[in-house]
């Protein structure tokens, strides 16, 4: 058995540590009264500093309790273990034995919370790919620890018949064995690492090609030249999470639609007015006949749009296609088996007349 912590001194004791020398001050009917009054994260953060708080001297115990209720009654020196803290909880919980069980788990570690916090920022395709192999059932366990959202992400990428296979499961789910769910957490700590290191990778890539996103096109160049010259892979990797205006050319039309049912008509007439025809049509077919001309005739008018007047204008559209995708109405690239109609003949280049359209992301 390892040696209790040092007794912490007065002055470093936390707030949590303070709680927690009166918790166990009290005896487990008044200990339970005030349990009754806490959140279950403040009941969380108590427990740890109880399970860490080792022997208090009986004179630290009589200021702190003295600080809450003026005296102490017959409160000597007390100890916080896990031991203790699973005792008191049990005694002021009763009726909350699965609360106790991952307080409890979570203070003994072997992953416990943060590996549940850490697969739920995972790419949830990516981790639906990664334990699909899984038996349902540990799946359906798995599943049911971590927040709603993702979860549900992932139940979307399964197949219709496993999906109702987990959540069938989900629902049979009663009280599980403490040891089953540390056996659990500490697999996914070793299997899971790759996965965790290149998420964090793509993220980092994907904020890059944000920020180069929303340069002008001639500093786009330079800036990935660049990072070209010094990092070939890298720079690969960056420009595989780029979007650019040219890129909704390969969108499918209905997602073309949506876009068009949000943009600004006359910031799109000065996006694609140095931009070749093919270019110009992925919008024009997409819209209604009465609009359509309404754009034509903004092109017609339209004189002397600078390169640098066209290219904001082309990322105002980029980030706003990225927002109503984040947001769900459109796809910024279509299924694999959709091919965009501007695909079944010749592919639009997007280039303007003279200059190439703006990247953005």
């Amino acid at each position: 058995m390892s040696a209790l912590p040092s007794p912490p001194q007065p002055r470093a004791l936390s707030g949590s540590e303070r709680a927690a020398i009166v918790l166990l001050s009290l005896g487990p009917e008044q200990a339970g009264r005030l349990v009754e009054l806490l959140s279950e994260e403040e009941i969380r953060q108590i427990s740890k500093a109880m399970a860490r708080l080792g022997e208090v001297d009986s004179t630290i115990a009589h200021k702190v309790v003295q600080d809450f209720a003026a005296n102490t009654g017959s409160a000597g020196s007390i100890v916080g273990s896990q031991q203790s803290t699973e005792r008191l909880l049990r005694a002021t919980m009763a009726g909350r034995d699965d609360l106790v069980d991952t307080i409890m788990q979570d203070i003994r570690g072997g992953g416990g919370a943060a590996i549940w916090d850490k697969i739920a920022a995972l790419d949830a395709k990516a981790f639906a790919n990664f334990i699909v192999p899984e038996h349902p059932q540990t799946i359906a366990v798995v599943l049911s620890r971590v927040i709603p959202d993702f979860t549900a992400q992932v139940l979307g990428v399964f197949a219709t018949e496993l999906a109702s296979n987990v959540m069938l499961r989900m629902l049979e789910i009663e009280k599980i064995d403490p040891e089953v769910i540390e056996d659990i957490e500490r697999g996914l700590w070793q299997d899971l690492q790759p996965l965790m290191q290149t998420d964090g990778g793509d993220d980092r890539h994907a904020f890059m090609a944000d920020l180069i996103g929303r340069v002008d096109s001639d500093t786009e160049t330079r800036l990935l030249g660049a990072m070209e010259a010094e990092s070939p892979d890298q720079a690969a990797q960056v420009r595989k999470h780029m979007f650019t205006f040219i890129d909704i050319a390969k969108m499918a039309d209905s997602s073309v639609q949506t876009l068009l049912n949000d943009v600004d008509k006359a910031r799109l007439a000065v996006a694609i007015k140095l931009s070749d025809e093919t270019m110009q049509n992925v919008f024009l077919r997409n819209m209604s006949e009465r609009q359509a001309k309404l754009l034509r005739d903004e092109l017609q008018m339209l004189n002397n749009v600078r390169k640098s007047d066209a290219e904001a204008a082309q990322r105002e559209i980029v980030l706003l296609a990225k927002a109503l995708a984040a947001a769900g109405p459109l796809q910024l690239r279509p299924p694999e088996d959709e091919v965009p109609a501007a695909e079944s003949g010749a592919t639009p280049t997007g280039t303007p007349s003279g200059a190439e359209a703006a990247p953005a992301s």
